[in-house]
């Protein structure tokens, strides 16, 4: 299931009677059954936020499934321009897998360091064991 948010503006009175505006987050739902329609849906909430990360690196997913080159240009997005979105170094770093294994130690290892950074120790250990099994995969 795939989720984004949208900005809805409400309305709250205060003791006083006035009235004061706030901006706050909603989640929307989507159960989507269709790829193509994930990825539509998707794209619709990158043109409303072309800068949100959790869209992109769901589309980087979603476009691994069929589109190789797409699902690189979105990993590629956000390890660049996103590199402290510590969700896409596992994910990318096991994409890369497949077709360069050096790109792919990289990553895992630039992974480690954000979520050290950001003390996320169970994401450091994930990172360290997938990169200790594709050195070990070396080793044989």
């Amino acid at each position: 299931m795939y989720f984004h948010y949208k900005s809805l503006q409400i309305i709250v009175l205060n003791l006083d009677s006035i009235s004061h505006f706030f901006t706050i987050k909603i989640r929307v739902y989507s159960n989507l059954t269709m790829t193509n329609s994930k990825i539509e849906q998707l794209l619709e909430f990158l043109k409303e936020d072309p800068k949100d990360s959790f869209t992109l690196y769901a589309l980087a997913l979603e476009y691994e499934k069929y589109d190789d080159k797409k699902a690189k240009e979105y990993y590629d997005l956000l390890l660049k321009e996103y590199s402290d979105y510590l969700a896409t170094y596992y994910q990318a770093g096991k994409w890369y897998e497949k077709s360069d294994k050096e790109f792919s130690k990289e990553i895992y290892k630039k992974g480690m360091a954000v979520a050290q950074k950001q003390g996320k120790t169970k994401t450091y250990s994930e990172l360290q064991n997938a990169l200790n099994v594709l050195l070990d995969e070396e080793d044989d």
